[in-house]
Formats: structure tokens, sequence, C-alpha cells
């Protein structure tokens, strides 16, 4: 960058010139690259065993990292120390003639749960960023409004703060008169107070 040093009394120019070199730095790539950890599902250590609310007697088996998850949620943290703490005692109890569990990744199991809400709140946990849109072509539908309504519910128990904010700004901008009803009804039943305010706002 190249600065003129301007001019001085009746228009003469200063012969001042000031030339700034600026370090150019590769644009970081931490998140994708932690995101891309993930969809390869490459050494994870930790398997989350997700019942659906609607439907108990179907889970859903979903992969991730330890280190990653403990490391974003004080929740989820807990759940796998009393994992570990439960498999360890199962180990002292019975182990294989070598002495050592055959299996190699600790389970959590978490009821009631939407694994598509559960995988996009993992998404966040690993990229820092929450994108609902490629579970839909339309981000204003019925379907991805009432998906974040259970994002935000998993944000609250998970105890991620963060993710909370960036959920209730996305319904901010998502809810409108085509969707009141149906965010209504479900905001309702998840006991979602600050919904109905945002309902209230729109019907002014």
């Amino acid at each position: 960058m190249y600065v003129f040093g301007g001019t001085v009394d009746n228009n003469v120019r200063s012969s001042e010139l000031f030339r700034f070199q600026f370090s150019c730095y590769p644009k970081c790539t931490l998140h994708h690259d932690f995101g891309r950890l993930l969809e390869s599902k490459q050494f994870c250590d930790v398997e989350f065993i997700i019942f659906d609310d609607n439907d108990s007697d179907n889970k859903t088996v979903i992969p991730a990292h330890i280190a990653f998850v403990a490391a974003r949620s004080q929740f989820l943290r807990n759940k796998i120390r009393s994992a570990q703490d439960s498999e360890y005692n199962s180990l002292l109890q019975s182990t294989n003639s070598n002495g050592f569990d055959i299996k190699t990744k600790l389970q959590i199991v978490l009821k009631n749960v939407n694994p598509e809400a559960f995988e996009l709140v993992l998404n966040y946990i690993y990229t820092d960023r929450i994108d609902p849109n490629k579970k839909s072509a339309d981000p204003l539908s019925n379907k991805i409004v009432l998906l974040m309504m259970d994002v935000y519910t998993l944000a609250v128990q998970f105890q991620m703060k963060r993710l909370e904010q960036l959920c209730v700004q996305y319904l901010n901008a998502a809810i409108n008169h085509s969707n009141v009803l149906v965010a209504l009804q479900n905001a309702t039943q998840l006991k979602l107070d600050f919904i109905k305010v945002c309902i209230t706002l729109l019907s002014f």
C-alpha cells in the first residue's frame, strides 16, 4: 500500500511517499478441516446412539470424536465421563482372554432426540457454524423451521449458549406468515416461549 504525503501551501506537492508491505497469509482452513474429519468419520472414538421421540424402537448411530465434543459442551462432556466410568467398571468385571475389552468405541445413549437436529449440532461443534440449508433447498420451509427449533432445544440442553443465539437469530428471520401457525404449534409443544414473542411481533 502506498500513501502520498499530500500537499503544502500554494498547492505545492510534498515529496513524501510511504510504502507499506503487508504480510500475506494463506486462508485459515481450521474449521473446514475439522468439518471434513467429521464427514469422513475417520478416527472416531465415540458413538452416539440416538432414539427419536417419535419412534423409540428405531435408533440412529452417529460417530464422533470425544475430544471435539467434550471441548464444546459441558453436558456432553459429563455424559462421556459417565459412560467411561461405566465402561471401566464393566471392564473390571468382564474382559476377554487377553484382559482387554474388544469394544473400541465409547457409546453414549441420547433419548427423545431428533437425529437430524443432533447432526446439525455436531456439525456446529466441529465447524462453529450451522447450515440448515443442507437439509432443504428452501431455508424458510416448515421442515427447516421445525428442525431449527429442535436444534435450539438441544442447544439449551447441551448448555451451548452461542448456538442458542444463532438459532434465535435464524428463527427470528425465518418465521413468516406462511409458517407461523406450524411454528406456533411446535413452539407450544417444546415450550419455546421466545418463539411466541417472535410471532407476536410478526403480527404487528
